[in-house]
Protein backbone atom coordinates (compact mmCIF):
# COMPACT_ATOMS: atom_id res chain seq x y z
CA UNK A 1 0.00 0.00 0.00
CA UNK A 2 1.16 3.38 -0.85
CA UNK A 3 0.88 6.69 1.20
CA UNK A 4 -0.70 9.78 -0.45
CA UNK A 5 0.51 12.65 1.30
CA UNK A 6 -1.66 15.34 0.79
CA UNK A 7 -0.32 18.53 2.13
CA UNK A 8 -0.07 20.43 -1.49
CA UNK A 9 -3.92 19.93 -1.84
CA UNK A 10 -4.54 22.50 0.96
CA UNK A 11 -3.31 25.60 -1.21
CA UNK A 12 -4.47 24.37 -4.81
CA UNK A 13 -6.33 27.69 -6.06
CA UNK A 14 -5.75 28.97 -2.51
CA UNK A 15 -2.86 31.17 -2.46
CA UNK A 16 -1.06 30.82 1.16
CA UNK A 17 -2.71 34.11 3.16
CA UNK A 18 -0.24 35.80 5.62
CA UNK A 19 -1.84 36.20 9.30
CA UNK A 20 1.48 38.04 10.17
CA UNK A 21 0.00 41.34 11.51
CA UNK A 22 -3.51 39.91 11.77
CA UNK A 23 -4.83 40.22 15.41
CA UNK A 24 -8.84 40.17 16.25
CA UNK A 25 -9.92 42.19 18.86
CA UNK A 26 -13.87 42.11 19.58
CA UNK A 27 -15.25 43.45 22.66
CA UNK A 28 -18.88 43.50 23.88
CA UNK A 29 -21.62 45.54 25.77
CA UNK A 30 -24.77 44.07 26.94
CA UNK A 31 -28.03 46.25 27.83
CA UNK A 32 -29.68 44.14 30.20
CA UNK A 33 -32.59 46.04 30.51
CA UNK A 34 -33.21 45.81 26.22
CA UNK A 35 -31.53 42.60 25.40
CA UNK A 36 -29.33 44.47 22.94
CA UNK A 37 -26.21 43.38 22.62
CA UNK A 38 -23.04 46.05 20.48
CA UNK A 39 -19.78 44.49 19.59
CA UNK A 40 -17.09 46.41 18.53
CA UNK A 41 -14.46 45.33 15.75
CA UNK A 42 -12.67 48.46 15.40
CA UNK A 43 -9.54 47.46 16.96
CA UNK A 44 -8.34 44.61 15.05
CA UNK A 45 -5.47 44.81 12.68
CA UNK A 46 -4.79 43.31 9.43
CA UNK A 47 -2.33 42.36 7.40
CA UNK A 48 -0.59 44.78 4.93
CA UNK A 49 -3.21 44.66 1.92
CA UNK A 50 -5.67 42.97 3.36
CA UNK A 51 -8.76 43.76 5.37
CA UNK A 52 -11.90 43.52 7.21
CA UNK A 53 -15.10 41.83 4.52
CA UNK A 54 -17.34 40.13 7.12
CA UNK A 55 -18.09 38.89 10.99
CA UNK A 56 -20.45 36.00 11.14
CA UNK A 57 -21.65 35.95 14.64
CA UNK A 58 -24.07 33.39 16.44
CA UNK A 59 -25.15 33.95 19.99
CA UNK A 60 -26.78 31.06 21.95
CA UNK A 61 -28.46 30.28 25.60
CA UNK A 62 -28.48 27.43 28.08
CA UNK A 63 -31.95 26.18 26.21
CA UNK A 64 -30.13 26.05 22.69
CA UNK A 65 -32.20 29.34 21.50
CA UNK A 66 -29.98 31.25 18.36
CA UNK A 67 -29.70 34.20 17.03
CA UNK A 68 -27.28 34.29 14.33
CA UNK A 69 -26.26 36.90 11.26
CA UNK A 70 -23.54 38.23 9.11
CA UNK A 71 -22.24 41.81 9.31
CA UNK A 72 -20.43 43.38 6.21
CA UNK A 73 -19.59 46.86 7.70
CA UNK A 74 -16.72 47.41 10.39
CA UNK A 75 -19.76 49.69 12.68
CA UNK A 76 -20.60 48.53 15.57
CA UNK A 77 -22.48 45.45 15.44
CA UNK A 78 -26.03 45.71 17.40
CA UNK A 79 -28.11 42.84 17.74
CA UNK A 80 -31.24 41.99 19.72
CA UNK A 81 -30.94 39.10 22.08
CA UNK A 82 -34.47 39.74 23.39
CA UNK A 83 -35.86 36.15 21.43
CA UNK A 84 -33.00 34.31 24.09
CA UNK A 85 -33.48 33.40 27.56
CA UNK A 86 -31.27 37.05 29.37
CA UNK A 87 -31.55 35.22 33.12
CA UNK A 88 -29.12 32.40 31.93
CA UNK A 89 -25.43 32.91 30.50
CA UNK A 90 -24.85 33.48 26.81
CA UNK A 91 -22.47 32.41 24.96
CA UNK A 92 -21.69 33.85 21.40
CA UNK A 93 -19.11 32.92 18.31
CA UNK A 94 -17.52 35.16 16.12
CA UNK A 95 -16.09 34.74 12.75
CA UNK A 96 -14.06 37.37 11.24
CA UNK A 97 -13.40 37.12 7.68
CA UNK A 98 -11.12 39.15 5.64
CA UNK A 99 -11.13 40.20 2.04
CA UNK A 100 -7.97 37.93 0.90
CA UNK A 101 -9.63 34.97 3.23
CA UNK A 102 -8.42 34.31 6.36
CA UNK A 103 -10.94 33.56 9.02
CA UNK A 104 -11.07 33.37 12.68
CA UNK A 105 -12.75 32.23 15.24
CA UNK A 106 -13.40 33.81 18.93
CA UNK A 107 -15.75 32.84 21.68
CA UNK A 108 -17.06 34.54 24.53
CA UNK A 109 -19.65 32.78 27.30
CA UNK A 110 -21.07 33.40 30.68
CA UNK A 111 -22.35 36.64 29.29
CA UNK A 112 -25.29 37.63 31.33
CA UNK A 113 -26.87 40.47 33.74
CA UNK A 114 -23.55 40.03 35.96
CA UNK A 115 -20.86 39.78 33.22
CA UNK A 116 -21.93 42.69 30.86
CA UNK A 117 -19.00 43.87 29.06
CA UNK A 118 -16.20 41.73 27.83
CA UNK A 119 -13.85 41.00 24.93
CA UNK A 120 -14.33 37.67 22.69
CA UNK A 121 -10.96 35.38 23.23
CA UNK A 122 -9.90 31.68 21.99
CA UNK A 123 -8.84 32.89 18.43
CA UNK A 124 -8.30 30.56 16.05
CA UNK A 125 -5.99 32.33 13.39
CA UNK A 126 -4.60 30.82 10.13
CA UNK A 127 -7.59 29.31 8.49
CA UNK A 128 -7.97 30.16 5.16
CA UNK A 129 -10.52 30.14 2.85
CA UNK A 130 -10.32 31.99 -1.29
CA UNK A 131 -10.42 35.72 -1.43
CA UNK A 132 -14.14 37.21 -0.63
CA UNK A 133 -12.69 40.28 -2.58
Amino acid sequence: MNAIVNTELLTIDRPPVSTVGFTPVVTFSLNAGTGVITMDIDATTYPAGDSFARVNYKFHDENGDTVVGTKAATTDLTVDLSALDLTRDIAVTATIVTTLGCITDGTARGINSGHLTGTLGSWTVGQFTTAVG
